[in-house]
C-alpha cells in the first residue's frame, strides 16, 4: 500500500519588486504534497535503493531511477505505481549505470544517459523502448547529466578524459551539445575552471564525475551552471550567433568556510566521500554543496544549497534567489524542513538532492530515512 502525506497548500506568490538593491528577506514556505517510499506494507514498487534521478512528464507522471537497480519506475501523478522499464544489462531497453534521465520536448520522449554503455537509450513517455543512440566514437567519456532543448539538441555533462602523459584538450569544457542522433558535438562550452579550482587535487578530479555540478536549460536560449563545490558563484550563459558566452556571474550567499578538505584515506569518517584517482584511493569532506537549481518563474532562479560545518554536527539547505533579468541576488533563506538539525538521526551533507522543478513544484530525493524516500512539495517564496 502506498502511503501519501497530504498537506493544504498555499497559494504560491513571488513579489520581487524593481527597487530592490541589496538582498532582502526571503520568506520560504514548504508544503509536502506526496512521499514515494514510506509504504504501511512492504510492496517493493514504492520502495527504493539508490533513486539518482527524477523526470516529470507533461501529463504529471513521475519517472524515477535507481542506479542500484538499473531500472526506472513509473507513477501517475497520483503517485500510483504504473510499470518499470528497463533492467541491468547490454541489451536495447537495457542499462549498466543510468547517470540521468531528461525528457526530450522536442519529440516528447523520455531520455536515459546510460554512462557505463556510453549511450542514450530513447522510450515513449509510456515506457516503450524506442531505440538506442551510441555515442560517437572518440575518447571513452562518462556523461553524468543531461538535457534538451526545443530543437532536439542534446546537452551532456563530461570532461573528456585525458590519458596520463598526454596534453590536455586546448579548451577544456564540460558541457557538450549534441544534434538529435547523437552524431555530434556541435558546441561545448562551461569553461572547467568555473566549476572547481584544477589546482586542488580533489576538486580537480572530480570534475566531470557526479561532483561536477548541475545545469539547467532556461527559456531565451539560456542556461545556467553551478559547481557542485558551491564557492558563492554561479553562472548565466546565454546564446548568440556566435555561440554560447557568459551572460553574468551571480555571487549569492558565501560558503561557511572552505568548501571541501582532504581526509585520511586509510581511516576517513563515515561522511567522508570516497574516490579511486590515479593516485590512489583519496577521501575527502563536503562543506558547501550546490543541491539543485529550480527556475521559479521566467527570471526568478532559486539556487539550493547545503552548508555544513568542519565537525559534520550543524548542517543547512538553503536557498539563494536571483534576478535573472539583471544578475541582482534578491536574498537568502534556510529552509528548516530540508536542514539537518529538523530531524533525526542526524543526516550527513548530501542526503537532500533536488532533482526536478517545475513552477512551484520540487521534486527530490530524500535520504535521511533507513530507505530513501521521494518527496514532492508544493513552495511559497516572498521576498521583502
Amino acid at each position: 500500500m502506498l502511503t501519501l502525506k497530504r498537506f493544504i497548500l498555499l497559494s504560491v506568490l513571488i513579489t520581487v519588486t524593481t527597487e530592490i538593491i541589496q538582498a532582502q528577506k526571503v520568506s520560504y514556505t514548504f508544503n509536502e504534497t506526496l512521499r514515494l517510499g514510506d509504504p504501511e506494507e512492504f510492496d517493493e514498487n514504492y520502495i527504493f535503493q539508490s533513486p539518482n534521478h527524477i523526470t516529470v512528464g507533461n501529463n504529471g507522471e513521475i519517472f524515477v531511477s535507481d542506479r542500484s537497480r538499473n531500472n526506472i519506475k513509473l507513477y501517475n501523478s497520483d503517485g500510483e505505481f504504473v510499470r518499470q522499464i528497463g533492467s541491468r544489462g547490454r541489451g536495447p531497453g537495457e542499462f549498466i549505470e543510468i547517470s540521468s534521465m531528461y525528457i526530450d520536448p522536442s519529440q516528447n520522449h523520455l531520455m536515459v544517459v546510460d554512462r557505463m554503455n556510453l549511450r542514450v537509450v530513447r522510450f515513449q513517455m509510456n515506457g516503450e523502448y524506442i531505440k538506442t543512440h551510441n555515442l560517437p566514437e572518440g575518447p571513452v567519456i562518462s556523461p553524468w547529466m543531461g538535457r534538451a532543448d526545443d530543437n532536439g539538441f542534446h546537452y551532456l555533462l563530461y570532461r573528456i578524459p585525458v590519458m596520463p602523459d598526454e596534453p590536455g584538450p586546448s579548451e577544456d569544457h564540460l558541457i557538450h551539445i549534441y544534434d538529435s542522433e547523437f552524431s555530434e558535438v556541435v558546441y561545448s562550452l562551461g569553461d572547467v575552471s568555473r566549476f572547481g579550482d584544477t589546482s586542488e587535487y580533489i576538486i580537480d578530479k572530480s570534475l566531470g564525475g557526479p561532483n561536477t555540478g548541475l545545469f539547467e536549460l532556461l527559456p531565451g536560449q539560456r542556461l545556467i551552471g553551478a559547481p557542485h563545490f558551491y564557492d558563492g558563484q554561479i553562472y548565466l550563459y546565454k546564446k548568440s550567433q556566435s555561440g554560447w558566452t557568459i551572460d553574468a556571474e551571480l555571487e549569492g550567499e558565501q560558503p561557511w568556510g572552505e568548501v571541501a578538505q582532504e581526509v585520511d584515506a586509510s581511516d576517513p569518517p563515515g561522511y567522508a566521500v570516497r574516490m579511486g584517482t590515479p593516485r590512489g584511493a583519496i577521501a575527502f569532506l563536503k562543506f558547501s554543496t550546490t543541491i539543485g537549481l529550480h527556475l521559479v518563474d521566467e527570471n526568478t532562479l532559486a539556487h539550493y544549497v547545503h552548508f555544513q560545518d568542519e565537525s559534520h554536527e550543524n548542517g543547512e539547505v538553503g536557498v539563494s534567489l536571483f534576478d535573472l533579468s539583471d544578475g541582482r541576488f534578491l536574498g537568502y533563506t534556510k529552509i528548516q524542513e530540508l536542514s539537518r538539525d529538523h530531524m533525526e538521526p542526524k543526516s550527513t551533507g548530501w542526503d537532500i538532492q533536488i532533482k526536478y522543478s517545475v513552477g512551484n513544484t520540487i521534486y527530490f530525493v530524500d535520504n535521511r530515512y533507513k530507505e530513501p524516500h521521494i518527496v514532492v512539495a508544493e513552495i511559497e517564496i516572498i521576498v521583502e
